[in-house]
């Protein structure tokens, strides 16, 4: 008779997750960025940063944990093992990517963040095109009306600083009457420039963040909403601050005080981020009405065709995955970067210079842009599945708090 299966022990899979962090910071040497947030113990960084390897020693030692951990737990994971071995086999695909390794966009998508993004028909996008058309009023192609209209909502700069607090502070009370946060968590608001990307949060440890706001390109109103709840409550900053709450501090798991930035946790985290505005404002009409009553009054915005504006924008929303598709084309070499560009401007209906700056995005993060709107999907449609739904908000917060509190593979979601 064969001998039983038995998982691997704690001490192993708490052996291999220090080796884990360890290499992160060993790949971090090679691409600096690759760690966006860490608040796990001095040492692991120090002893990371000290043991140079090279990229094919960093890529076998990973690609070698992950054969032994899928040894050690047989056909059927758990939830943190399943979790390392898929951290593990991104972290092995990045070192093989700084190698100069070549591969299509879907493999490296699939190698880092654990998802592919599906193919799309460009028609599709052109029948949403034909709805807006019916909804904008005025003279000129599709996307000068839009842009025309959108004009009304943009937020003096003067303004911005008062506004972003003012929504993030709504965003953690509507946060907070679902959930208990962290004692003592916070965040500190910054207003930059020169950067490829709109938004960002800094986690510091602690339940302490930094959040940043870009200048590079105007700011609408319908923006601060999405910023706050993206970039705070109940998105990046309350995602790490449960991971270090309850993955780290409470059950000990080391893996989770580390945040590699092209790794799988980064499509939970933009999925459940780019969700989160749908969590605190589940019903449009929840969202005009603290936009047109406390954002437009604070900004100086006329509100009379503020439902007529976020009407158009649920029909714009849709066109977020021709950013996706201009990615995969452009970054296989299938069109050139005007195509890509010309993608943007009139299938997308961005400006020119937002075209330009989502470009810039792409050719700096490469796939990682799938995270957004597909991770938004799948996370969307996995809380409902599980019974999250808009007539059922608690069981929604629920499902929801419990993907961030919880080893969660972007395979997981997969419904």
């Amino acid at each position: 008779m064969k001998a039983s299966h038995s998982r691997g022990s704690s001490s192993e899979l708490d052996r291999i997750a220090r080796d884990f962090v360890r290499l992160c910071f060993s790949l971090e040497d090679h691409c600096p960025g690759y760690i966006d947030a860490y608040f796990g113990p001095p040492e692991f960084k120090e002893e990371g940063e000290r043991g140079k390897k090279s990229l094919p020693q960093i890529q076998e030692e990973a690609s070698n944990l992950a054969l032994e951990l899928e040894k050690m737990e047989g056909g059927d994971p758990t939830r943190r093992a399943r979790s390392l071995i898929v951290h593990l086999n991104s972290l092995a695909g990045k070192a093989r990517l700084l190698q100069g390794i070549s591969m299509s966009f879907d493999e490296e998508s699939s190698l880092l963040y654990d998802a592919t993004f599906p193919p799309l028909n460009l028609q599709d996008f052109r029948d949403i095109h034909s709805s807006l058309d019916s909804l904008l009023p005025g003279k000129g192609s599709l996307r000068e009306r839009f842009q025309a209209l959108r004009e009304e909502f943009q937020v003096p700069p003067e303004k911005l600083s008062s506004l972003m607090e003012r929504a993030i502070q709504e965003a953690r009370l509507r946060t907070s009457q679902w959930i208990s946060l962290p004692e003592g968590e916070n965040f500190t608001f910054e207003l930059v420039n020169n950067k490829p990307w709109s938004g960002y949060n800094w986690y510091k440890g602690n339940s302490q963040s930094l959040i940043q706001v870009n200048l590079d390109l105007p700011v609408f109103l319908d923006t601060i909403i999405t910023l706050a709840c993206h970039e705070g409550y109940p998105g990046h900053h309350l995602f790490n601050c449960l991971r270090e709450e309850e993955l780290y501090k409470k059950r000990g798991w080391v893996e989770f005080s580390v945040f590699p930035l092209f790794g799988p946790d980064a499509l939970i985290a933009e999925g459940t981020a780019n969700f989160a505005v749908e969590m605190v404002f589940p019903a449009l009409e929840d969202r005009l009405r603290f936009e047109s009553e406390v954002l437009c009054p604070l900004s100086g915005i006329n509100p009379q065709r503020l439902e007529l504006y976020e009407n158009v924008l649920s029909g714009i929303r849709k066109l977020a995955y021709v950013q996706v598709e201009a990615a995969r084309r452009y970054l296989d070499g299938l069109i050139t970067r005007e195509e890509a560009l010309e993608l943007l401007r009139n299938l997308r209906l961005l400006s020119s210079e937002e075209a330009e700056h989502s470009l810039r995005f792409i050719e700096y993060y490469r796939s990682y842009v799938i995270n957004y709107k597909l991770g938004e999907d799948l996370v969307k449609r996995f809380v409902e599945s599980q019974g999250g739904t808009m007539e059922n908000l608690k069981k929604r917060w629920e499902v929801f708090v419990s993907l961030l509190a919880n080893p969660t593979s972007p395979s997981d979601l997969k419904v």
